[in-house]
């Protein structure tokens, strides 16, 4: 059940946060301290302390986020929020992918939408 409850979230959140990849944005980041590093051959920015990232409307918050420039995704962890017009997702962690707009948590995840609650 369990599982069936995370699948239908990350269908719901996929559906809640995609658009057409054509019109994708790079991931504006901001936070107390930034450190850039290759990892893999790939540029990475580690953001700790009030990280804030926007694309259009959608907006983040977390403890720490890891920036993967080259494919516009992030990792985060800690006290994640992710907010979309009325919806509202919590978790401790997760990863957000820019290019199509999709959020992914296998951790507890809270979403309140109009009032309402599940998790």
């Amino acid at each position: 059940m369990q599982n069936y409850i995370k699948i239908s979230l990350i269908i719901l959140i996929g559906s809640i946060l995609s658009y057409a990849q054509d019109n994708t944005t790079r991931l504006k980041i901001i936070g107390e301290s930034l450190k850039g590093k290759v990892v893999d051959g790939q540029n990475v920015r580690e953001v700790i302390g009030n990280v804030v990232i926007t694309q259009e409307d959608v907006k983040i918050t977390c403890n720490k986020a890891i920036q993967y420039i080259s494919s516009n995704n992030a990792e985060l962890i800690g006290n994640v929020v992710i907010t979309q017009d009325s919806v509202v997702i919590k978790t401790d962690k997760g990863r957000y992918f820019g290019n199509i707009k999709l959020a992914f948590s296998d951790s507890t995840v809270n979403l309140t939408n109009k009032g309402m609650d599940l998790t």
